[in-house]
C-alpha cells in the first residue's frame, strides 16, 4: 500500500475528513479536506489519490529523526561509533556488523533503524555507553498521528542485545529488561 493511500485510509477510517463532491458525476474527482490540517485528498475517477498538505504540516525523515539521533549519541557518550542510521529500504549490513562488533568488544556505540510507520516516523535505536550499559529505544515522531514532530521515547535496560535483521526491530534486549519513560522512571517489565 501507498503512502498516500495509507494516509487516505487512515483519514477516512477516522472520519477526520469532510468530503465535498460526494454528490459529483463520475466523472469528476472526489475531494476531501482536514479541517484539522488543510491537507486535501483528491480521488479520481480512476481511483488514484493524490494528497496535497500546507508545507508547515510536511515533515521529512531526517528532520524526526533528530531527536533520536540527539538521544543515542548523548546516551553512548563522546568518543562512541556512531554504527549508522538505517532508513527503510537501506542495507543494514554494516550497521549491524558495526553494532555486533562494538557490543562483542565493549565499545561505546549507537545505532537507529527505521521501521514501517503508518501515519508518523518509527524507529529502534540501541547503545552502549561507555560505561557499558546497553538500552534498546523505541521512538515515535508523534504518536497522536500528526506529521508535526512530538517526540515519544521508550526505553529498555538491557542485560544484553540481540542483533537480528530478521526481527522487525532489528535490535531487541538480549535478556530481560526494564521499561522506563523517557524521564527514567521504571516502567513494566518486558523483553
Amino acid at each position: 500500500m501507498t503512502r498516500a493511500r495509507e494516509i487516505a485510509v487512515f483519514f477516512s477510517l477516522l472520519g477526520c475528513l469532510s468530503s465535498s463532491g460526494a454528490d459529483a458525476a463520475e466523472s469528476e474527482s472526489e475531494v476531501h479536506v482536514s479541517a484539522s490540517t488543510g491537507c486535501r485528498l483528491e480521488i479520481s475517477h480512476s481511483g488514484q489519490r493524490t494528497i496535497t498538505c500546507p508545507s508547515k504540516f510536511t515533515l521529512s525523515s531526517v528532520d524526526a529523526r533528530i531527536p533520536l539521533i540527539d538521544k543515542l549519541a548523548r546516551v553512548a557518550g563522546s568518543g562512541a561509533v556512531e554504527c549508522g542510521v538505517v532508513g527503510l529500504g537501506d542495507s543494514k549490513d554494516d550497521a549491524l556488523a558495526c553494532a555486533r562488533d562494538s557490543d562483542n568488544n565493549n565499545r561505546a556505540f549507537w545505532v537507529a533503524f527505521q521501521r514501517e510507520g503508518f501515519d508518523s516516523e518509527a524507529w529502534t535505536g540501541a547503545a552502549l555507553s561507555i560505561d557499558l550499559e546497553r538500552t534498546v529505544w523505541n521512538y515515535d515522531s508523534n504518536p497522536s498521528g500528526s506529521w508535526e514532530v512530538n517526540p515519544h521515547f521508550q526505553r529498555y535496560d538491557c542485560g544484553s542485545l540481540e542483533i537480528n535483521p530478521a526481527l522487525v526491530a532489528v535490535i531487541v534486549c538480549g535478556s530481560s529488561a526494564q521499561q522506563k519513560g523517557e524521564d527514567g522512571l521504571p516502567g513494566s517489565s518486558s523483553r
